[in-house]
């Protein structure tokens, strides 16, 4: 199995997500995110802000993902969960590019149900 491929350096850190926008729906925060992405590792932590209020869509539960994380040259980043707190898919993929200080992900998702 080969090595994956290092992310270049302008993707590692520490990042908190300022907001979430799912189509053409408003901006909003559902919980504080942090991520921390290293060369080839990544952990994502999210606590809801209101515990009392239902999470539509599973990702503003209180939440730990954990794993690798693989680069395409093309501005793609795939996280790989090899520790996930919630019964996803184990892996999930976006377009990533940065906007001078902001990181902007792009999450790729398929259709989605959320209930009514």
């Amino acid at each position: 199995m080969t090595a994956p491929e290092p992310l270049p350096s302008e993707f590692h850190g520490i990042w908190r997500r300022s907001s979430v926008r799912y189509g053409t729906d408003s901006p909003t925060e559902p919980a504080l995110t942090l991520w921390w992405q290293a060369p080839t590792l990544f952990i994502d932590v999210r606590w809801r802000f209101d515990a009392a209020e239902p999470a539509l869509d599973g990702l503003s539960l209180d939440r730990v993902m954990a794993g690798r994380t693989t680069f395409e040259p093309a501005g793609f980043l795939t996280w790989h969960h090899d520790l996930d707190t919630f019964a996803g898919d184990g892996a999930d993929r976006s377009a990533v590019h940065r906007d001078g200080d902001d990181l902007i992900e792009q999450a790729i998702l398929g259709p989605r149900a959320l209930p009514k």
